[in-house]
């Protein structure tokens, strides 16, 4: 029912502030302090009006009838429209007014000075977290009101004369007002330290748990980190050997190929560019299938090399491939698998040659060869004619 209540008096934009900071909290626990703080004091001043009236004291009846609407216009007026500190510290001088009016209509004597303390706690409580300097301020403000009031007392005479009546009744109504929120402000405070605390160990709670999750990933990442390191090692191996066989294979006359593990290229000799017409720059990071052979040319080769590299074993073949121009040439592969330290293929080197020239020989040599046993199959068979043919003649 309470927090119904609350949800009602109180702006949204105040009841549903953060709380995840203990500055948010204290703001927030502030605000309903100082709604709980307007009601109360509104009740109270309600009351204690109608007792006034009822001992025709009309200037402190009027004056208490008048605090009201002032309270609740601190409240509907500013609070709710956002300006929360201003409204707060309106709250806190009009009661110090009304208390000071009050203290010099009634005299000492009706204990009316006890409402100082809960307005001075009030103000403490008010306005909590980066507030608190507001509250000092008005504190300082409060104190020098009862030293002025005190001097005031000492050389004023009073207006009104209160019977033993009006003093029983301004004590009861004084005394125990002062009680109820004193006991509030304590109670309030109470649980809003409850709540901090409660917020604190959640939160110690939370961070050992994010600790421990830290530590974890810390240790996983140590681990991460050495496996990176050992093959950050392998890499630099691996690319000290490459820039020994860049320097090695820089001189030869034969075509060389460097490529990673997935086939791409990553080094290519001059020879090489010379034999395909292509610069290195063009062809870094191709398959050399992609710019050396045409759709459709050389299927069973390229199917028996691709098993072979699959297979992660030393390819030899002769595959008919073309130049950056178009010019066919036959390539004689050889492709050798590296592996590092750690037994992981690392790169293929493809030693490349133009055999076309061996081949057109061969091609040649053959060709003379089948027209020579033509030639002398067609010799052979003349002459086994002529020879029938005088054998003929003979008989």
């Amino acid at each position: 029912m309470l927090e119904k209540i609350k949800r009602i008096l109180m702006p949204a934009v105040v009841y549903n502030r953060s709380v995840n900071t203990s500055d948010g909290l204290l703001k927030r626990k502030g605000d309903e302090v100082y709604v709980n703080l307007v009601i109360m004091i509104s009740v109270i001043a309600f009351f204690y009006a109608f007792a006034q009236l009822y001992f025709d004291r009309i200037f402190p009846s009027v004056t208490i009838f008048s605090v009201i609407p002032l309270l609740l216009a601190s409240y509907y007026i500013l609070f709710k429209r956002g300006h929360r500190v201003f409204a707060k510290v309106f709250f806190i001088v009009i009661i110090l007014a009304a208390i000071t009016i009050l203290f010099y209509c009634s005299g000492p004597q009706t204990g009316l000075a006890c409402f100082f303390l809960p307005l001075i706690v009030g103000t403490q409580m008010t306005f909590m977290g980066h507030e608190k300097r507001i509250a000092i301020d008005l504190n300082i403000l409060i104190l020098l009101t009862i030293i002025v009031t005190v001097v005031i007392f000492k050389t004023t005479a009073w207006s009104y004369a209160v019977n033993n009546a009006q003093i029983a009744v301004e004590r009861l109504f004084n005394f125990g007002g002062s009680l109820i929120l004193i006991y509030y402000e304590v109670t309030t405070l109470i649980n809003a330290s409850n709540k901090i605390e409660k917020a604190f160990f959640r939160n110690e709670k939370e961070l050992i748990d994010n600790n421990a999750t830290l530590t974890e990933l810390l240790d996983t990442n140590k681990k991460k980190k050495l496996i990176i390191s050992e093959q950050l090692i392998e890499i630099s191996k691996s690319a000290f050997q490459l820039r020994k066989l860049s320097s090695v294979f820089g001189q030869t006359q034969s075509g060389v190929i460097i490529t990673d593990a997935l086939g791409c290229i990553e080094w290519a000799n001059q020879s090489f560019e010379r034999m395909s017409g292509w610069k290195l720059d063009e062809i870094i990071g191709k398959k050399p299938k992609d710019f050396l052979q045409k759709k459709g040319t050389e299927e069973q080769v390229n199917k028996t090399i691709s098993e072979k590299l699959k297979n992660r074993v030393f390819v030899e073949a002769t595959i008919l491939n073309y130049t950056k121009q178009g010019v066919a040439f036959y390539n004689r592969l050889e492709i050798i698998p590296i592996y590092n330290a750690m037994g992981t293929l690392t790169n293929f080197i493809s030693l490349q040659k133009d055999v076309t020239n061996e081949i057109v020989a061969q091609e040649a040599v053959i060709t003379e060869k089948l027209r020579q046993q033509e030639l002398l199959a067609t010799i052979t068979r003349l002459s086994k004619e002529l020879a029938a043919t005088k054998l003929e003649k003979t008989v």
